[in-house]
């Protein structure tokens, strides 16, 4: 087996435990390898992987801001409240994203940085299982 053909492989195996686990991003850095994987609300994966590192001497890459997914901390069916948040809007700590109305109870969904939304993982009337993904934020740097 060739390795691209094992590279391959061995990337589709961790997509599919990234899927089986629940997470969206995996940034993986070998000695010689440096990849990383994002999958999108859509579940297509979108791979990058850089050419083999040879110089052992390398400078690091620049630290990118990593996206934090919002997760529901409860079950029941969600709702945007009174204003409807969209990919790529600015938020604010502490801003209500939205609602999540259980039988008793309504429990609201804060960012708890400041930043900017990268995804709207939710739809108005949908019921939510305890620890979905609701929304990604980038934090302010």
């Amino acid at each position: 087996m060739s390795d691209t053909t094992s590279l391959t492989t061995n990337l589709r195996r961790l997509i599919d435990e990234m899927r089986a686990t629940g997470f969206s991003e995996l940034d993986l850095q070998a000695p010689r390898l440096k990849v990383r994987m994002i999958l999108g609300p859509a579940v297509q994966p979108a791979v990058f992987a850089t050419a083999p590192v040879l110089d052992t001497e390398a400078e690091e890459p620049p630290t990118m801001p990593v996206s934090r997914q919002i997760r529901a901390e409860r079950v029941g069916v969600f709702s945007f409240g009174r204003q409807r948040v969209e990919t790529g809007a600015t938020v604010i700590k502490g801003q209500t994203l939205g609602l999540i109305k259980g039988i008793s109870i309504q429990d609201q969904v804060i960012a708890p940085v400041a930043g900017r939304l990268t995804a709207v993982l939710v739809e108005e009337g949908q019921i939510i299982d305890f620890g979905r993904p609701l929304f990604e934020l980038l934090p302010e740097a």
